[in-house]
């Protein structure tokens, strides 16, 4: 009698629980957001994290002149700038990955980022490159948390949260849902996906991971309560005399960083995942796997021969989809490790 009235309540509250979701196109990006929940707050809910995505977006754009990012960058080696929260937050993110990656990201890559302009298909010429190198220096952002200020050391210097903000802006959706009540949701972001909870029947949700050079997904992974980001050398690239040159700038050298086609990451947080994916793409194959592995991390890596290497704790959650795709489990003392 019990376990009757157990599975009644059971199916009570699957039928109780509500889907709704929309994917909307905020500059120019894909922006998807899903929750599962009451009937009454999902419409709500959903709403207002689109709400909050495109208010913290602005604050963050490079290109808006009233956003705090311009405000920064137009007060380098001038004075502090007062920001806000967000603001503060994603920047202080940002540089703990390029102290952790050692540079391989760097949140002050602005003026390499308008130098190489991928839609004319330039290759700029060493002499700027070097010039603009100068003015790429993470150890020169100055945070004063405490009065939530900003300061670039030195003129010309410029903040872009390319590499970031996609990530920071899912984490900002599925913290709006959560609040909301939302039992389970989804919030992507072009290439940065966050879930949480599970699907009402107990699944899990199901991440694509891209083909960098094929149609469609490769592979899936099934996760919960998990961010997945993927950086990849698909995005944005033109090809002149059989190389290609993408937007995956090494701030380091000054050009497209060479060795992987895209570096998958899965992690707590989007806005993390989402910069050390670009790290690790800079880094390369055998010093990414080492930090994932110093990490405790998970993650898939697409080298440029196409070869396929994967971490031991997504062996199980990952499902491939094309048959022709063979996968490396990258294994170098990572089990071991996490006995420890």
């Amino acid at each position: 009698m019990k376990s009757m009235v157990f599975v009644l309540l059971s199916l009570k509250l699957l039928w109780a629980v509500t889907f709704y979701g929309e994917t909307r196109i905020l500059w120019g990006i894909p922006v998807t957001v899903l929750a599962y929940g009451d009937r009454d707050l999902v419409f709500r809910a959903v709403g207002e994290a689109f709400s909050e995505i495109g208010r913290v977006g602005e604050r963050l754009s490079y290109y808006l002149p009233g956003s705090d990012v311009s405000r920064i960058n137009r007060s380098a080696g001038i004075k502090p700038v007062k920001v806000s929260e967000e603001t503060l937050e994603v920047i202080r993110t940002a540089l703990e990955v390029s102290r952790i990656t050692g540079g391989a990201f760097d949140p002050t890559a602005g003026p390499l980022i308008r130098l190489w302009d991928l839609r004319r298909g330039i290759v700029p010429n060493r002499k700027d490159i070097e010039e603009v190198l100068r003015k790429v220096d993470y150890r020169k952002v100055n945070l004063d948390v405490e009065g939530k200020m900003v300061f670039l050391e030195e003129k010309g210097m410029e903040i872009h949260l390319g590499g970031i903000i996609k990530g920071y802006l899912t984490d900002r959706g599925i913290e709006v849902l959560k609040k909301s009540g939302a039992v389970a949701g989804l919030v992507a972001v072009g290439g940065d996906v966050r879930v949480f909870g599970r699907k009402p029947d107990g699944r899990l949700w199901r991440i694509g991971i891209k083909d960098p050079r094929g149609e469609g997904v490769f592979a899936a992974l099934s996760l919960s309560d998990a961010a997945v980001s993927t950086s990849g050398d698909y995005g944005r690239f033109f090809i002149k005399n059989g190389k290609r040159y993408h937007h995956i700038i090494d701030p380091r050298t000054g050009y497209p960083a060479r060795g992987l086609m895209s570096v998958t990451v899965i992690a707590p947080s989007s806005a993390f995942a989402d910069a050390l994916a670009t790290g690790l793409f800079v880094l390369g194959p055998e010093r990414a796997l080492e930090l994932l592995k110093n990490l405790s991390l998970e993650g898939i890596l697409i080298t440029s021969e196409g070869k396929v290497i994967i971490t031991p704790g997504i062996r199980r959650n990952l499902r491939l989809l094309k048959p022709s795709v063979e996968v490396e489990t990258y294994t170098d003392g990572y089990e071991e490790d996490r006995r420890r």
